[in-house]
């Protein structure tokens, strides 16, 4: 239970202020890019914080590595967002699918 807590609450802030350009390593002077990237991340924000929730129905039923991944991945969008700049959409996407894939699995239990 508490890591699925953490877990909700690392997703919650994980759209730290990105800055636009300047000397900041992680700075995006390209805004549409930036503005894109903003809105993947919320999005799988979102996807996550309804597989956590749906971790939450079942828990009971579902192995602990759930709530560790689902931990994991919330640490990783923190991270992503608070320190880098461009990031590859190959990445995300993969990022996006693991998140859609533990979702789903745990649909499938209930």
């Amino acid at each position: 239970m508490k890591a699925l807590l953490l877990a909700l609450f690392i997703s919650t802030h994980t759209l730290a202020a990105i800055p636009l350009s300047g000397d900041d390593e992680r700075s995006i002077n390209n805004i549409s890019k930036m503005a894109m990237q903003n809105v993947q991340l919320k999005e799988m924000t979102k996807k996550l914080n309804l597989a956590i929730f749906e971790y939450a129905k079942v828990r009971d039923l579902a192995d602990q590595d759930y709530a560790l991944e689902l931990n994991n991945i919330a640490s990783e969008l923190t991270h992503l967002n608070d320190h880098t700049s461009e990031l590859s959409p190959e990445y995300l996407k993969a990022l996006e699918e693991d998140i859609e894939y533990i979702h789903q699995d745990l649909i499938e239990m209930r």
